[in-house]
């Protein structure tokens, strides 16, 4: 996944907040932005 397909949404919240948001939606959104 590139940053193209991260909707702009995303972009307001840190990193942590919406993976945690995504994460579960879509899991690859969490693998992505998971810290470390």
């Amino acid at each position: 996944m590139d940053g193209k397909e991260i909707p702009a949404l995303m972009q307001n919240f840190p990193g942590v907040e919406y993976m945690l948001i995504l994460g579960d939606e879509k899991t690859g959104f969490r693998t992505v932005m998971s810290p470390g």
